[in-house]
Formats: C-alpha cells, sequence, structure tokens
C-alpha cells in the first residue's frame, strides 16, 4: 500500500503550486457539538483537482475555543492545523522534527510518508490570540491556499454538551 502514498517531493510540489477553494463557507451539524465545512480546491486554471479538498472543523464550546484545519491530498493529512490551547500529545521518536516531543496546545501537523499525519511541529501562538478568520488565513498561508469568497466563521455557543 506504501506505493500508493505520495512522495515528500510530490506533497512539496503540491503545496507550492496555487490553489484555490471552490465553495462558500456553510457549515454543517456533524452532532456532539460539532460542526464541518468542506471544499474541493481548484487550480490555476479553474480545473477542479479529485485529489484535494480542505476541510475545516469547530467545536461549537465557546470555552473551549477548538478548531482544525486540514488540507487533504491523495487521502492523506497533509497538512492539519489543530487549535486548542490544552490538547498534549506526544509525537513518535520517529518524527524529522520535534521526534518524542510532548506538545501541549495548537500544533501543525505536517504529513511524511513514514509517519503520516501523526508528526507535529508545536505553533507558539495562544489559540484566543487569533479569530477564527485570522487562524484559516494563516492555514491558508502554511497550504498554499487562496480562498476569494466570504469568511463565515462557526457559530460558537457557550452551552454546547461537552464530549468529555
Amino acid at each position: 500500500m506504501s506505493e500508493l502514498l505520495p512522495s515528500l517531493t510530490e506533497v512539496g510540489d503540491f503545496l507550492t503550486k496555487k490553489k484555490e477553494i471552490d465553495s462558500k463557507m456553510k457549515w454543517k451539524n456533524k452532532g456532539k457539538a460539532f460542526l464541518e465545512w468542506s471544499s474541493i480546491l481548484i487550480d490555476e486554471d479553474g480545473i477542479s483537482i479529485p485529489t484535494a479538498r480542505i476541510i475545516l472543523t469547530a467545536n461549537q464550546d465557546e470555552d473551549l475555543y477548538r478548531f482544525t484545519f486540514v488540507l487533504d491530498y491523495r487521502g492523506q493529512n497533509i497538512r492539519r492545523l489543530d487549535i486548542d490551547d490544552i490538547h498534549m500529545r506526544i509525537n513518535p521518536l520517529s518524527c524529522p522534527a520535534h521526534g518524542g516531543a510532548r506538545i501541549v496546545g495548537s500544533h501543525l501537523h505536517i504529513w511524511n510518508p513514514d509517519n503520516g499525519d501523526k508528526c507535529a511541529i508545536p505553533v507558539a501562538i495562544p489559540a484566543r490570540d487569533k479569530t477564527h478568520k485570522e487562524w484559516f488565513e494563516y492555514f491558508q498561508s502554511l497550504a498554499g491556499l487562496v480562498y476569494n469568497l466570504e469568511h463565515i466563521p462557526p457559530t460558537l455557543i457557550k452551552s454546547a454538551p461537552r464530549l468529555f
């Protein structure tokens, strides 16, 4: 199955190419206080890229302030930005950067063929220092994405049901 995975070179080339997000933000309820929005991508010629999409999720609990931004390419989360001040994770020892590191708070997952999306690097910006729109723009800059339509933030509420 590993022969089906993209190479690091292919992923790097894909990240450097201009890609536009094709659809208007329309958040859908995914249950348990989660919202999701996804869109296909189009290339610089306006042609759909069938192997790529962006997926955003948000926990509606205003107190938690948790968002995820994913760039999926050929079925792999090649970039994933997790915004959450309290989440803790430990990288596998084999990660090229921060191998074995304990990472607390927001972080960026960087895909590689050996570890998939299990390797992350810390993001030294507290979650609440940016609005959802600013985090979205930050992710776009990391993933080589352009969004020319109106940004519609997820609706956050104080009474969202807790998952734990």
